[in-house]
């Protein structure tokens, strides 16, 4: 499916690949994002 996240903020060259990774003591987590800028 697709999603889509409109960041107003974001300049021309900030766009590529994005990890966001949490952790605690129980469970790690990650996700990772391709942001593209038009």
């Amino acid at each position: 499916y697709v999603s889509e996240l409109h960041l107003t903020r974001l300049k021309g060259n900030e766009g590529g690949t994005y990890t966001f990774q949490v952790s605690n003591s129980d469970v790690n987590s990650s996700v990772t994002l391709n942001v593209y800028v038009n």
